[in-house]
């Protein structure tokens, strides 16, 4: 409630959105992920309501910001501004409003979820194999997927071709 009243653009990704759509059931941690202009007044929401935990950084990460928070037993993930390094190119995503896919009620409140895509992307950069592997099997299914979003996200020629050919053989 507290990121709704002061107009936070964030969404919630990772394993927590796979489990939404029936691929993981289970979910150690929230991932949310947060927009540039936004990013402050989050941390100061969760630095009342949470308590930060020490996270050692990873060379294949260069996230602009990336604090992890410990919230009535609730581990979450905020990131703002994603980048990692795969293949010697850095890879960027900026979250915007258009990251977020639909919004989901729980327990009462209203929570944002991130589009599929563009956790598939980010899984594609990250190397989670077993997880772009979940998402192909859902695409394979027949369930919307939007490639279009996907191509939109990748500026890299040659990660884009290999993706969407990946996605193709998939669906």
């Amino acid at each position: 409630y507290a990121f709704q009243k002061k107009r936070i653009v964030w969404g919630i990704g990772g394993s927590y959105l796979l489990k939404h759509y029936g691929l993981l059931s289970n979910v150690n941690d929230i991932d949310i992920v947060v927009a540039k202009e936004s990013i402050e007044d989050a941390l100061e929401v969760l630095d009342i309501y949470g308590i930060r935990r020490h996270v050692e950084n990873d060379p294949m990460f260069d996230t602009e910001v990336y604090v992890s928070y410990s919230v009535e037993k609730i581990m979450i993930d905020v990131m703002c501004n994603i980048r990692v390094l795969f293949d010697e190119v850095i890879y960027s995503y900026s979250f915007s409003q258009e990251g977020i896919g639909e919004e989901v009620f729980i327990a009462g409140q209203k929570y944002p979820l991130m589009r599929l895509e563009d956790w598939y992307v980010l899984y594609y950069y990250m190397m989670r194999l077993e997880r772009l592997e979940m998402i192909d099997r859902y695409v394979n299914h027949g369930h919307h997927f939007d490639f279009c979003r996907v191509a939109d996200l990748v500026e890299n020629e040659a990660h884009k071709s290999e993706i969407l050919n990946r996605l193709a053989r998939t669906y």
